[in-house]
Parts: structure tokens; C-alpha cells; sequence
């Protein structure tokens, strides 16, 4: 591919896109094999407990050293090459010792952390939960140093080698399920997580060209690390991801199978996400970095809206066929092996409540990013600790009445809060000064509603029940309406994907 596609935001959004549906194609795969040899059994629920801890800082050091080092990175641009691998050798030994320090004291602490989710259940099962625990801790210093050589990469424009070494992971989870699950039992989820993660380090690291043994930046090096937004970073992330671990708390106060029904359902309102409004953001930061240094804020707000209306165009429609399509879709992604109709059914009264905050959610992840890059960390993390507040507090007062659909509901009104700080906050800092969010919500989901009718009526009409193909039916008429008003966020998304035809 043209190295000049991947370089701008639409080229590398679509890129990003491409390789985030592969990777979390296989992702589904990975989810799928997980439903079919483990289903909503004891053992999963074990294993979402034990994982749960070390997984969430696997995820806040990668958005960390995101968020953190590309911003930096970009400031020292005007430094000499010599300089700026100084900096790069030095945050990657920070990141990795940190990350080692880390999961020595968590392996220290195994037991009691456990028994904090586990304290009432028995000691095997208490026991295996620690053994997934440990086996778990083995991947911080390697995703702490995946964190920084990706960060790295992408700061250089260069999205195809860190969106390519992601697929290692689940490559290697589906593989030892496949192979060992009669011999390793549950165990074989978190050993295929160590060898995925190890073979994703060695390939970033021979891609980085990165000389380990060079030494450190010289004059104040951990004065600058300190006083950078690194700290604050760190609790903005930490606090950020406490969503799935607060949820696991209240395990014993779900329905049995509640805890996997959850997961699965999260692992569905992420995938578009992930694809799509992570691909835009993570396209979006350095540009968005850069633009801010050279005060071009015309550009800034102009590539920020652009994304907002790239996001609304497939969100809104997206939100409509997992509210009222949802159930098909998890029967034909999950249902089969050990998970049923029952548990699909299960899965589904919860992604309903996820999805209410689906939109607003994927707006969020994009003007996150506009605060990393205009250096309103503070503020941000303001946000992320009333939002986080917001979601434990509706754990206790929902968990008892609804259950597993209580923590969904609760992790929804979170997000909303989410969005509507952050807006707030940006448009009172003048980082924004046009409002197109409204606007472009409204024409999508007038659209949506228009077209929902209209296959309703069609497929009632004609006798004929089929989920799928009233989920195809429903996109076509979407697109045809945007195509007919030639909306602007038509014209980004034809835009992007005619540049990748052109220049692949």
C-alpha cells in the first residue's frame, strides 16, 4: 500500500479500520470458540475474574503510553535524531520497569486481591482463579514495552506495523484452544495470552529498530518525564478502565452466568468501536498533536468535526440494529457448542442497556483524544473520576433490581456523562466552537427511523421473518438516503474509501 494513504487521517483511519475488523475478526473467532468449549460455565466466570485485573493494566499502559507519548514525542520533534532516541530508549526502560514492578506486587498480593472478588466460594476455586491471576501478571512489562514501541511507530505515521502485530494475540489464544483445551483445561486462555503477547513484542521491537543498550536522554530527563502530563495521564487511564473490575465485584449478585452474559455482550458494543471510532481517534492524534503545537486551530476543529460526522454515519444506524437486531446477531456469532438460546437471550436483555449509550460513547473516544492533543489532561481526568463515581454508585442501587442489566445500565449512564463533559468542557475552552453533533444526530437518526419503518412494514407485509435480511434491507435504505441527500458525512466516508481504492 502507498506509504501516502496510511499518512493521512482518512487513509489511516481506513487502514486502521481494515486491520482492526481483521484483528478483531479473529477476535470474534477467539470469542466464538470461547462460547462454544466454555459457554457460561463456572470455569469462564473464573476466568473473567482471574483475568480481569491484569488485562484492565494491560489496556490503561497501552492507552498510556499512547496518549502520553505521542504527544511528548511531537514536542520534541525539533530535537536532534540522536536526542529523540534518547527519549524513546528512555521511556521504554521506564515503562518496562514499571510494568515488572507492578506485577511483583500484584503476584505478592494474588491471594488477597482474589479473595476480594472470591471471598465466599471455595478454595479450589479461589485457588485456580490465583493460578489465572499469576499466569497473567507475566504480560505487564511485555505490553508496558509494546505500549511505547507502538506509540513510536504511530508518532512516525507508520499505523501498518503496530496494526498488524495486534493479530498475534488472538492468533495465539485461538491456537492453543484449539490444540490443548483437554489438557490444559481453562489454563489454556491466559498461556496462549503470554505466548500472543511475547511474539507481538519481538516483532515491534525488530520493527522499532530500537537500540535497547544506548544510553539514557541526558540534562533532566526524569525531570521532564515528571513534568509532563504523565502522571495525570496514568490516572485518567487507571480510573478509566476500573469498569469491568468494579462490574466483576458483584459477581455473586448477578444471575448464574450473568458475569460471562456481560462480558459477551461488552465484547459486542466494543467491536464497531474499536473498528471504527478507535481507528478515527487513534488516525487522529497525531494530527490533532500537531496541529495544536503550530496553533493551526482552523484544522484542528475542521479534522475533529470531520470525525464526529465519520463516527455519527455509522453509529446511528449501528445502534438501531443492536437494539432491535440484536438477538440475531448474537445467535449467529455465539450460539452454538455449550451457549444456548437461553444464554443467548440472556446476553441480549443486557447489550440492550449498553446500547443506549452506544453513539455517545464512540464520540467520547474521538474528543478524548482533542483533550490529550490540547493538553487538558486535567479537566479530563475531572471527567473520567466523576464518571467512574457515577458508574459505582449505580452498581449498588441497580445490581439488586436488574442484575448483570443493572451494571450495563449503569456503565451506560456513565458514558453519557462522558460525552456530555467533555463537550462541555471543550466547548468552553474554545477548542470547539461549532455544535454539528445535534444537527448530524438528528438527520441520522431521523434516517434510521424512516428506513426502520419501512422494512418493518415491507417484511409485515409479506408474511416473511428474517432478522438477517431485514438488517441488510434497513443499511440499504440508510445508505440510499444519505446517497440521495448527499449528506457530508456521505461525502467523507465515499472520500476515504476512494482514496483507498486509488492509491492501494
Amino acid at each position: 500500500m502507498n506509504k501516502r494513504f496510511t499518512s493521512t487521517i482518512s487513509g489511516a483511519s481506513i487502514f486502521l479500520a481494515g486491520v482492526a475488523v481483521l484483528g478483531r475478526g479473529i477476535g470474534f473467532i477467539r470469542e466464538i470458540i470461547f462460547a462454544s468449549y466454555f459457554g457460561l460455565s463456572e470455569d469462564f466466570d473464573i476466568y473473567l475474574v482471574g483475568a480481569v485485573l491484569p488485562l484492565t493494566l494491560d489496556v490503561i499502559i497501552f492507552y498510556i503510553g499512547q496518549n502520553y507519548f505521542i504527544p511528548s514525542f511531537n514536542n520534541y520533534a525539533n530535537n536532534s535524531s540522536s536526542q529523540r532516541q534518547d527519549f524513546l530508549r528512555f521511556n521504554f526502560w521506564i515503562f518496562t520497569l514499571i510494568g515488572a514492578f507492578v506485577s511483583v506486587i500484584l503476584y505478592i498480593f494474588s491471594y488477597q486481591i482474589v479473595n476480594l472478588y472470591l471471598g465466599d466460594l471455595s478454595g479450589t476455586t479461589i485457588n485456580k482463579t490465583v493460578d489465572i491471576f499469576r499466569i497473567f501478571l507475566i504480560t505487564i512489562p511485555f505490553s508496558a514495552s509494546i505500549s511505547i514501541l507502538t506509540a513510536y511507530l504511530q508518532s512516525k505515521f507508520n499505523f501498518t506495523t503496530p496494526g498488524f502485530s495486534r493479530l498475534f494475540l488472538n492468533a495465539s489464544i485461538i491456537l492453543m484452544i484449539i490444540l490443548f483445551t483437554d489438557s490444559l483445561s481453562i489454563y489454556v486462555i491466559p498461556i496462549g495470552h503470554v505466548l500472543g503477547t511475547v511474539v507481538q513484542f519481538v516483532f515491534l521491537l525488530k520493527k522499532s529498530e530500537l537500540n535497547l543498550f544506548g544510553k539514557f536522554i541526558s540534562n533532566g530527563a526524569f525531570g521532564y518525564f515528571l513534568k509532563s502530563t504523565f502522571l495525570i495521564t496514568i490516572l485518567i487511564e487507571s480510573i478509566s478502565q476500573l469498569y469491568i473490575i468494579s462490574d466483576r465485584y458483584f459477581m455473586s449478585s448477578v444471575d448464574q452466568g450473568g458475569v460471562a452474559a456481560l462480558n459477551y455482550a461488552q465484547t459486542l458494543f466494543l467491536l464497531p468501536i474499536s473498528i471504527v471510532s478507535l481507528a478515527i481517534s487513534t488516525a487522529l492524534l497525531s494530527k490533532l498533536s500537531q496541529s495544536f503545537v503550530k496553533g493551526s486551530f482552523d484544522e484542528l476543529r475542521l479534522a475533529f468535526n470531520d470525525g464526529v460526522r465519520i463516527n455519527l454515519f455509522v453509529f446511528v444506524p449501528l445502534t438501531f440494529v443492536f437494539y432491535f437486531y440484536g438477538i440475531d446477531i448474537i445467535r449467529l456469532l455465539y450460539q452454538r457448542g455449550n451457549f444456548n438460546e437461553a444464554d443467548s437471550l440472556l446476553t441480549f436483555n443486557t447489550l440492550k442497556y449498553l446500547v443506549l449509550s452506544f453513539i455517545f460513547y464512540s464520540v467520547y473516544s474521538i474528543s478524548n483524544k482533542l483533550f490529550y492533543s490540547a493538553n487538558l489532561v486535567k479537566p479530563l481526568l475531572f471527567i473520567t473520576i466523576i464518571g467512574i463515581i457515577i458508574k459505582i454508585i449505580f452498581n449498588f442501587l441497580l445490581v439488586d433490581l436488574m442484575k448483570q442489566n443493572g451494571l450495563a445500565l449503569s456503565t451506560s449512564l456513565s458514558y453519557l456523562f462522558f460525552f456530555g463533559g467533555s463537550l462541555i468542557i471543550l466547548k468552553k475552552k474554545n477548542i470547539i466552537t461549532e455544535n454539528i453533533f445535534i444537527r448530524e444526530l438528528l438527520f441520522h437518526f431521523i434516517s434510521a427511523v424512516i428506513s426502520l419503518i419501512v422494512v418493518k412494514l415491507f417484511f409485515i407485509s409479506t408474511n416473511f421473518n428474517n432478522g438477517y435480511l431485514e438488517i441488510i434491507f434497513f443499511l440499504i435504505i440508510i445508505y440510499i438516503n444519505n446517497l440521495m441527500l448527499n449528506s457530508r458525512s456521505y461525502f467523507l466516508v465515499s472520500m476515504m474509501f476512494n482514496r483507498l481504492f486509488n492509491k492501494v
